[in-house]
């Protein structure tokens, strides 16, 4: 159990067999069916499990975060989902039917061998801001955008 709790978050898990206890034999319990000494299973064990790492949890702290400040000109990157991409090729049909000819002409996203379109970050909100909300399709999968220093 505690391989896979440390993986998992940064929690302090010295001692953490001896806290998590068997109500009938006071064995260490290992999982939801029971202890090691095979007695019936113990239907509290969630809650104390939960409530013991709660405990053990050491919340961030103010000083820990640092704000990071990113120009609006920076370049990042996003994996566009289809419909990102439709966007991104329509983007000049409202200005050729204003101008009555085509002179922006369309094109697809350039994409790098992993898959990512880099956008200065400005230009990226201008062109899918209005596309972007609760109930919309997403634009852009997984919904990360990387920013590389």
């Amino acid at each position: 159990m505690n391989d896979l709790i440390s993986r998992q978050a940064a929690i302090d898990v010295e001692g953490l067999d001896e806290q998590i206890r068997c109500e009938m034999c006071r064995n260490p319990m290992h999982t939801n069916r029971g202890c090691d000494g095979n007695c019936k299973y113990d239907e509290k064990l969630y809650e104390r499990i939960m409530q013991i790492l709660g405990e053990r949890i050491k919340p961030l702290s103010s000083a820990q975060l640092e704000p990071i400040c990113i120009n609006l000109n920076e370049p990042i990157k996003v994996k566009l989902t289809d419909w990102g991409k439709r966007i991104y090729y329509h983007r000049y049909d409202r200005i050729n039917r204003m101008a009555g000819r085509e002179i922006c002409k369309a094109r697809f996203p350039r994409e790098d061998e992993n898959g990512y379109t880099e956008f200065q970050l400005w230009c990226f909100i201008e062109l899918y801001g209005e596309h972007m909300g609760m109930t919309l399709p997403n634009v852009i999968e997984p919904l990360e955008i990387v920013y590389e220093r």
